[in-house]
């Protein structure tokens, strides 16, 4: 076979003439050409120096922009006057009580409770516990029922009375489990925890808590120890003795006590005797409370999954009449339809399909609960005089669903899993919940930036919004209505619906206010905080003063305490911490309001831990402020407004009622304009007389005169 050989080497034609020219008219007129271009790979390098240069100088004019755009702001006045405690400077969580007058504060080694206004140590509750979350519900005449959450997953109930702490019970005695979250009702008479244990499984539990038996068997208790303690005041006054002596470097009760009263919030405040384990030195370590009794149980929904009947008839047979909404488990499906319908999805979009994030590794899934009041949505205990104005339902929706499932409890069987009462189905994965203090209103937001209310009372809809953003909602909060303009019609006589508001907060930083009440349909969400682009800028916690329900507290993850006028739109004032010290953990700040939110506790850390900003004091301290010396405040604090509810039904028997005595009212003023109007028509009748003798006379005048023609 004969092979080709070409004579001499490869080699790249030489370029033409009109390319030659080219390139010396760009020699001449581009200056780059003066140097040759380089070879392999410093091209490449070249390139990539090149890119990198143009990237940093992106950056460069952005930040100058942004540091521009600052610099330009208008700042808000920065007021740093806190007052340094000398204790609680561990503090892991803080409650303040609903009536304003203590805060609670978890500890490394158990709680403790202060005075609000004067910050002076009440009690301590010591056991060898780390308390991570912490729940408050006003139970009775300064009586609190705490709910706390330690390291460990263990969750406990303690009361809280006459300055004492008593402990009643842990919550999950089970072995091998803990706690995942723990949430109070506002009276105090359930409770729910959300447990997990070694096979990460999650589900919920709810416990009746006798509330009124716990309040009689404490003040059975400390009845019968101040009989003790006047028994033994009066053997000592009859047989001369003396008090025991003490040793060196210890008080007795009453000097201690003396000694904490005395105490400022600036001088360290020495702890008084607390009640060690479960009792108090009042009661005794020994009161046997009532034991709760559990109502519900609830465990996450499970995955769609293909229907477990063999045929078509059996599956038909387990599906119920359809007459309510469920949550999708029971139906017809097959699993073998269900597969092919995936697989002929899967071959029609492939090209999509391989685009498609990759799914994320299964983890536990948490529940968000509220209780909630009785409704038209689930009437149980409306029509029982005793139970109104009482909790006797619960509203749940798991991390990943779409489905909000409300449960009765006031269900009397022994089943305590049974299914849902009812649920509210959504378009998209529910990832915030919230419900208005007299839990009228609730408001769902959702994944793709929506916000849906509902009026559970009446169980209507209030109102669905789409936000000004694509990101996820993720904090919700009722406002208080006060605080709204609200102009009541002069008709009807009866109370109307008044307005309605809640703020949402998104992922992307983004703070919005949307009215939901009647008529405000229309109404465009305002824009508290734009989206923001850098992290350190966006929200970590928004917290309502409660004196001045139209303030709100936003916390950056930068550090930053900024307080916002919500129906204003703009920034009042900044709280700082001293130049030594930077908030703790400002992606989950300790932080909470005092005294009707006349004072303001925030824990901050040193910024070199090798100094001491106070002696003793150690690397973290928790400082006090006062809102009432904020002059930015000021105005705010003179305002006094009518409370509101967040919604007004009234009945039709009432309604009539109202109408009528209406009509009454005005019986004097009808009679008045009646004997007016038919004065009135009188002189009307009068006119038209007149107006028909002349068109008589003139017929009499124009028949007289053809007659004569």
């Amino acid at each position: 076979m004969p092979v080709f050989i070409r004579k001499g080497g490869l080699d790249i034609p030489p370029p033409s003439l009109s390319s030659r020219d080219s390139d010396e008219e760009e020699f001449l007129t581009d200056p780059e050409q003066l140097y040759d271009p380089l070879p392999q790979p410093f091209r490449m390098i070249d390139k990539v120096l090149f890119q990198l240069l143009e990237d940093v100088w992106d950056i460069v004019s952005e930040r100058e922009e942004a540091r521009m755009q600052d610099g330009s702001r208008v700042r808000p006045p920065l007021y740093e006057c806190p007052v340094q405690m000398q204790e609680h400077g561990k503090t892991h969580c803080m409650a303040h009580s609903v009536d304003g007058r203590y805060i609670f504060v978890g500890l490394p080694t158990g709680l403790a409770a202060f005075d609000a206004v004067s910050q002076v140590t009440l009690a301590v509750w010591e056991e060898t516990v780390e308390v991570t979350s912490l729940k408050v519900s006003l139970v009775g005449v300064q009586m609190y029922l705490l709910s706390t959450v330690d390291d460990m997953g263990a969750s406990r109930l303690l009361l809280f009375s006459n300055e004492r702490f008593y402990f009643i019970k842990q919550l999950n005695e089970q072995e091998g489990t803990i706690t995942v979250k723990s949430e109070l009702s506002t009276e105090g008479d359930y409770v729910g925890v959300a447990l997990e244990n070694k096979e990460k499984d999650v589900w919920l539990e709810v416990h009746r808590l006798p509330r009124d038996s716990w309040l009689r068997e404490l003040e059975q208790a400390q009845a019968q120890a101040l009989k003790a303690a006047y028994a033994a005041s009066l053997d000592q006054s009859t047989y001369g003795e003396t008090a025991p002596e003490t040793s060196e470097g210890q008080v007795t009760e009453g000097e201690e006590g003396r000694k904490s009263g005395a105490g400022t919030p600036t001088s360290e405040v020495p702890r008084q005797t607390p009640s060690v384990g479960q009792g108090s030195m009042l009661a005794g370590p020994d009161i046997k409370f009532s034991p709760t009794q559990m109502v519900l149980r609830v465990r996450p929904p499970t995955e769609l999954t293909g229907s477990s009947a063999k045929s078509a008839y059996d599956a038909y047979k387990a599906v119920d009449m359809g007459d309510v909404i469920g949550t999708g488990g029971n139906h017809v499906l097959l699993a073998e339809h269900l597969n092919q319908r995936k697989t002929v999805f899967n071959v029609v979009h492939e090209q999509q399909v391989r685009h498609l994030p990759q799914e994320e590794e299964d983890v536990s899934r948490t529940p968000t609960f509220h209780f909630l009041l009785g409704g038209q949505m689930l009437p149980a205990g409306l029509d029982n005089l005793a139970q109104a104005g009482q909790v006797n339902s619960l509203c749940v929706c798991w991390s990943g669903s779409n489905n909000l499932a409300l449960y009765s409890l006031l269900k009397t069987g022994k089943d305590i899993e049974h299914k849902p009462d009812l649920v509210w189905p959504n378009t998209c994965t529910i990832t915030a919940s919230a419900v208005s203090s007299d839990t009228s209103l609730v408001a769902l937001g959702l994944v793709d930036g929506s916000l849906t209310v509902w009026d559970k009372y009446l169980g209507l809809q209030r109102c669905v919004k789409k936000l000004k953003t694509q990101a996820s909602v993720i904090y919700l909060s009722f406002l208080n209505p006060a605080v709204l303009p609200n102009k009541p019609p002069s008709h009807p006589p009866y109370d109307t619906p008044t307005s309605a508001a809640v703020m949402a907060g998104c992922s992307d930083g983004a703070l919005f206010v949307v009215r939901c009440g009647h008529g405000e349909e229309d109404m465009e969400p305002v824009t508290i905080l734009d989206s923001s682009s850098t992290d350190t800028e966006r929200f970590t916690t928004v917290q309502v003063i409660p004196a001045i329900p139209q303030v709100v507290l936003c916390v950056r993850r930068n550090g930053q305490m900024l307080m916002y006028d919500v129906l204003k739109n703009h920034v009042l004032c900044e709280i700082g911490l001293p130049s030594t010290h930077y908030l703790s953990s400002p992606w989950e700040p300790c932080c909470t309001f005092g005294a009707d939110g006349q004072m303001f506790y925030a824990k901050g850390s040193l910024l070199d831990a090798g100094e001491e900003y106070v002696p003793g004091s150690g690397s973290s301290s928790m400082f006090v402020y006062q809102l009432r010396s904020f002059p930015t405040l000021d105005s705010y604090w003179r305002r006094q407004s009518e409370p509101r509810p967040f919604i007004t039904h009234v009945p039709v028997n009432k309604r009539c009622d109202a109408l009528l005595r209406d009509r009454l009212s005005r019986q004097k003023d009808r009679i008045a304009r009646m004997q007016e109007r038919w004065n009135d028509l009188r002189a009307e009748i009068d006119v038209v007389q007149r107006f028909r003798d002349a068109g008589q006379i003139r017929q009499r005048v124009k028949v007289a005169f053809a007659s004569r023609s």
